[in-house]
């Protein structure tokens, strides 16, 4: 009994003694995102047709620079992430319906995902789904 104490009190002294050092010195952040991007973004988007390249202008004009595209099919989003990758500092993620077909414990559920990333990949803008 008499040791475990001493060595619950060598572990309090050690702990005090190093955060004591420490004291002087600022904490490093857990994650530093000092050189990212501060991302304005919206709560709501023109869907499906709507979701024209007059409204991703809209959006970029009012100072919005991350766009969540509500298109639901292909060629909405498309158009959008054509519309979205005119301007370099934008990054859009899609909604695509297809995602909620996708069953992970079906065999060909990885396959699936990647035709989808597939079919935005190649628009600067794309940065993922919701």
């Amino acid at each position: 009994m008499l040791r475990r104490l001493r060595i619950i009190g060598l572990i309090v002294l050690l702990g005090g003694t190093l955060t004591a050092a420490r004291a002087g010195e600022p904490e490093a952040p857990l994650l530093d995102r000092s050189s990212e991007p501060f991302r304005i973004t919206h709560w709501w988007s023109a869907q499906r047709e709507a979701l024209s390249e007059e409204q991703v202008d809209l959006m970029v004009e009012a100072g919005l620079n991350y766009l969540q595209l509500m298109g639901h099919q292909v060629e909405h989003n498309r158009r959008a992430l054509a519309a979205a990758s005119k301007y370099p500092w934008v990054e859009a993620i899609v909604h695509d319906g297809r995602l909620s077909e996708v069953k992970l414990e079906a065999p060909d559920s990885f396959q699936r995902i990647d035709d989808i990333v597939k079919d935005y990949s190649s628009y600067p803008a794309f940065k993922g789904f919701y």
